[in-house]
């Protein structure tokens, strides 16, 4: 009898014990079942992400021109995209011109799917990243290239796809947080501007006066400011590294949970090559710099601050991102 009840308490317990690892796969399976659809079945069908998913967008027009892509990308362009994220998540990554976006992610294997769309093709290197790729020419996730104008549609995209609005878009240096409340954003700007200033280049101080030459007027200044190597024309990777520098003073170092950062050939600041300069040395702007005879300059990191009327002409600042004068608005 004593051997019954003990072969009876036994099996109970064998049945408690398969009935917990069936539950406990069932749920794994059904885990599986979603990110399954997530990583295949996605375009063509609705899917419905785990709450604890969100979704980032990045928008970028066109990359930038790269010769160290592989050939098989030959007539793309590149955008460096560098995520930083606390859960997991679905990226819309979406441009105008063919590009070739190389994700690197912060931390490993949160990135779960890249949804890509655009007017041309668009491709990615997911170097480390286990992300499954989606959309791309032909696809039936494939969308138009939509901007910081076109948030209502880009929303009602990602709700034909992932039944979710976008939760943060990423255009040119800015995350506009679109599907958030104010007391997720706040902490999250407040958090930046704490980092804000360990991160953020400093200037160089102004001199004293007898270190600027004192140079002729307009034009004739100009001139001679680039023959004695006071200043030098601008490149167009001059006018990259401002853009970058106004990214670190729109996001910090990155630290947002929830913030994608990407670069291309867009640039978000007025930039004419035949007017515009990096100043290398101590530097008095020339007199009479208005109109036509005004210029741009750009003021690298550790160059000592000019002095002068800057008149109608615009000074960027390199180290710190912010920008001084009349072109400052375009």
């Amino acid at each position: 009898m004593k051997n019954k009840i003990l072969y009876a308490i036994i099996a109970g317990l064998i049945l408690i014990v398969l009935f917990l690892v069936f539950y406990r796969n069932d749920k794994l399976s059904s885990v599986a079942t979603t990110l399954n659809s997530i990583n295949i079945d996605i375009c063509g069908s609705i899917v419905s992400l785990p709450k604890d998913y969100q979704v980032l967008a990045a928008s970028v027009y066109a990359g930038t021109s790269s010769h160290s892509l592989p050939a098989e990308y030959n007539g793309y362009k590149a955008i460096d995209v560098v995520v930083t994220v606390t859960k997991p998540t679905v990226i819309v990554l979406t441009g105008y011109e063919q590009n070739v976006w190389n994700i690197k992610e912060t931390q490993p294997n949160l990135v779960k799917a890249v949804l890509l769309i655009g007017s041309y093709d668009q491709k990615v290197i997911l170097n480390d990243s286990k992300a499954k790729v989606l959309g791309g020419k032909n696809s039936a996730c494939n969308g138009s290239y939509y901007d910081e104008q076109e948030i209502e549609q880009l929303n009602r995209y990602s709700q034909s796809h992932l039944k979710r609005n976008v939760d943060a878009l990423y255009v040119l240096g800015e995350t506009k947080y679109i599907n958030m409340d104010d007391s997720q954003i706040e902490p999250l700007k407040n958090k930046l501007k704490d980092q804000l200033q360990a991160y953020t280049k400093k200037t160089a101080s102004v001199l004293t006066s007898e270190h600027y030459i004192q140079l002729p007027e307009s034009d004739e200044g100009m001139q001679k400011a680039l023959q004695l190597g006071l200043i030098r024309p601008v490149t167009n990777s001059d006018a990259e590294q401002f853009d970058l520098a106004q990214i670190r003073l729109t996001v910090g170092n990155n630290s947002d949970p929830t913030v994608i950062i990407g670069l291309g050939d867009e640039l978000r600041h007025e930039f004419y090559p035949d007017r515009s300069y990096v100043i290398l040395k101590p530097f008095k702007f020339p007199g009479d710099m208005y109109g036509g005879h005004s210029a741009t300059f750009n003021l690298p990191e550790g160059v000592a601050y000019p002095i002068g009327e800057l008149s109608h002409s615009t000074l960027y600042n390199m180290s710190d991102g912010t920008c001084r004068g009349a072109g400052c608005s375009h």
